[in-house]
């Protein structure tokens, strides 16, 4: 493995790596625990495989599926959890497409795609296939802007799906609906949904959350670096006053190193997924469609709303600007009504223009 163990806490790494008959090797010491070693020790394996595939880049790439892999690989993708998984339907379905036939085979892929349904029952939508084509397109680009692949990117004649805005309605009576169906169907995610509700976050970032990082001192949790969409970003979460929650990250158990647990056989086991348990709650409480992401739309919202300034909002979503949020801000119409302000009309004002206005006055009579 190249790991050994000098001391209690002191760890010799010998990383080596073979590609084409060429040795890479890294030697190094470090202090620290067990755990920390062995990701030291696997973050320079992958510098290495990282410095052995560019090293190869003289030869030509086979086909799209060793585009996808390079850039993959240059960018460590595999610390976005959100991108992996489009890179990986593209590698599955299109990996091995040479490159002069990828045009015609990605557009029938494109058809096939539209007309499958997801795991959840619905059709792709336009959002998700400009994901698959974003990619697809910085990968080659990237991959000809380096000499691997020669000509033009044979992707870019297709353009952007036209995306649709959801218009799902989340009104306080919806919210109450669903909180009562969770609490007696799956308690074990009440605090986590009512979280997710006051604060901004995403289903990979809410499960990632350990209780090291928890500060009740200053009220807030912190989401580490590479459990976030972007994988150099790192945020604060504020904890909020709802009543469970707050119980919820006092009472935290000292055998369950996350803090989004659930009891089996009499301990404590970390959330892993709650896809199955979602889909019940929702469908019984009659949201069918309503995601565990909308919760991300309904935070930002309120959180605007009760005068929390944008650049606050946009640094919990973990977004580097504020232009994201008007794709996130989406509030029920009666709940919108509520914070209009019109400017006061003066009694004498209001009279002098009734005169004015005799049709007005025959209207209000």
């Amino acid at each position: 493995m190249g790991l050994k163990q000098l001391s209690p806490t002191l760890w010799s790494l010998d990383v080596r790596y073979w590609k084409a008959g060429k040795q890479y090797r890294h030697r190094s010491t470090m202090q620290g625990s067990r755990r920390a070693a062995q990701a030291k020790h696997d973050q320079q394996m992958k510098e290495l495989q990282r410095q052995a595939l560019l090293d190869s880049g003289s030869l030509k790439l086979p086909n799209f599926g060793a585009a996808l892999r390079f850039y993959r690989t240059r960018h460590e993708l595999e610390l976005v959890g959100g991108s992996s998984c489009y890179f990986d339907r593209l590698e599955k379905d299109l990996g091995g497409v040479a490159l002069n036939e990828l045009r015609d085979r990605y557009d029938r892929w494109q058809q096939i795609m539209l007309e499958t349904k997801t795991k959840d029952g619905r059709l792709h939508s336009p959002a998700t296939m400009n994901r698959y084509l974003a990619w697809s397109k910085a990968a080659i680009s990237y991959c000809i802007k380096r000499g691997l692949i020669d000509g033009a990117n044979p992707l870019l004649c297709f353009e952007k799906r036209r995306e649709v805005p959801r218009d799902l309605p989340f009104s306080k009576a919806d919210e109450a609906n669903l909180l009562n169906v969770i609490d007696r169907r799956a308690p074990y995610l009440s605090a986590l949904v009512r979280f997710a509700l006051a604060v901004p976050v995403r289903r990979g970032e809410v499960l990632a959350m350990r209780t090291a990082d928890v500060d009740l001192f200053n009220g807030c949790i912190r989401s580490r670096q590479g459990t976030m969409k972007g994988s150099r970003m790192a945020a604060t979460k504020p904890i909020p006053p709802d009543a469970i929650v707050q119980r919820h990250f006092r009472t935290l158990p000292a055998d369950c190193e996350y803090v989004w647990y659930r009891e089996e056989n009499g301990r404590n086991v970390r959330i892993a997924s709650f896809r199955n348990a979602w889909l019940a709650c929702t469908k019984e409480a009659g949201l069918q469609g309503f995601r565990f992401h909308d919760c991300r739309h309904v935070s930002v919202s309120r959180m605007l709303n009760a005068g929390t300034p944008a650049q606050v909002v946009a640094q919990i979503a973990g977004w580097t600007s504020t232009a994201m949020i008007k794709q996130y801000y989406k509030l029920d119409g009666a709940e919108a009504l509520k914070l209009v302000r019109f400017s006061p009309v003066s009694q004498p004002e209001l009279v002098q223009s009734l005169v004015q206005s005799p049709q007005s006055i025959s209207a209000i009579a």
